[in-house]
């Protein structure tokens, strides 16, 4: 049987105003309150996924009690504040980190190359084990993307090993120990997420890369030129960064890019007008997606 223990309690509250915010937040912890969490309603407005809050003045809170709020809590919240419906909500504790563990389990990500969780031994078959801790990083293998850009990195790498790789948000690591393991020489990859940069230097070391160098820095500041440019983004940061990803390429070099969906294909490839400098190559679909290879002209 449970206990009293193996539940939390969620007091949520919706239209709060948010010139009330710290008030409201004061008052729950002087009755004990333990935590709190808001919700937002947003639209996307552009091709880079950039958000719009609709409201910004009002949001829903969700306020957590090891014990049951009381009848007195409530009323004087009423009381106190003008806000929408009061509800309470008793919750199973569980440990998330080790549930979540449970449906993490080694998976090959495109031939010998498999995606193991660190806390777990790779499968015999598993040639080429990566090490992975996602944290809160994108890229552990399991979204169609980074399955696109993994068998066009290994296919491209299978020809013709280039001594140079750059991969632009790194997200997990996961791509950039893939261009080690094949062998590629000096491998730059960069993450602006503060998170995603720890994330990925954390796998790197777990998998003992020492090629791979971690930079936080944006794009536009690497001055460097690499044979391979590898791009797992959304196609609308794509198009932004579409002059960079090119300048920083060799000529001859190989440009590889995912993160484009089918629906937007037609719109990135008019967009996209960096490929007037590039030769097609390739182009994949897995699901909604889509990844291109293009090779840069050589200068005559």
């Amino acid at each position: 049987m449970l206990g009293q223990e193996d539940f939390y309690f969620s007091l949520n509250i919706s239209d709060v105003k948010r010139s009330e915010e710290d008030r409201l937040t004061d008052f729950c912890l002087e009755f004990g309150a333990t935590g709190f969490s808001e919700s937002l309603e947003f639209d996307q407005l552009d091709e880079e996924y950039r958000t719009n809050i609709k409201n910004p003045d009002l949001f829903s809170i969700k306020i957590y009690f090891n014990e049951e709020p009381s009848a007195t809590l409530i009323k004087e919240l009423q009381s106190a504040f003008q806000v929408g419906e009061i509800s309470v909500t008793k919750n199973k504790t569980e440990d998330w980190q080790a549930e979540w563990k449970k449906g993490f389990q080694p998976f090959c990500l495109f031939q010998d190359f498999w995606i193991v969780p660190s806390w777990m031994e790779a499968p015999i078959e598993a040639k080429f084990p990566i090490y992975i801790d996602p944290g809160m990083a994108f890229g552990t293998g399991t979204h169609e993307t980074t399955q696109i850009a993994s068998e066009l990195l290994v296919r491209t790498v299978g020809e013709t090993v280039p001594s140079s790789m750059i991969d632009v948000g790194t997200g997990t690591g996961v791509l950039a120990i893939i261009g080690e393991r094949l062998k590629i020489n000096r491998i730059y990859a960069t993450e602006i997420d503060k998170d995603a940069a720890s994330t990925a230097k954390e796998n790197i070391e777990k998998n003992k890369c020492m090629q791979i160098e971690i930079s936080a820095q944006d794009l536009s500041s690497v001055k460097e030129s690499f044979d391979l440019v590898l791009a797992n983004i959304i196609d609308g940061v794509l198009v932004r960064l579409q002059s960079e990803l090119v300048g920083c390429l060799n000529s001859g070099g190989t440009l590889i890019l995912t993160g484009i969906l089918c629906e937007r294909e037609s719109d990135f490839n008019l967009k996209f007008q960096a490929k007037n400098e590039l030769d097609f190559v390739e182009r994949i679909q897995k699901g909604e997606w889509v990844g291109y290879v293009y090779k840069k002209r050589k200068v005559k």
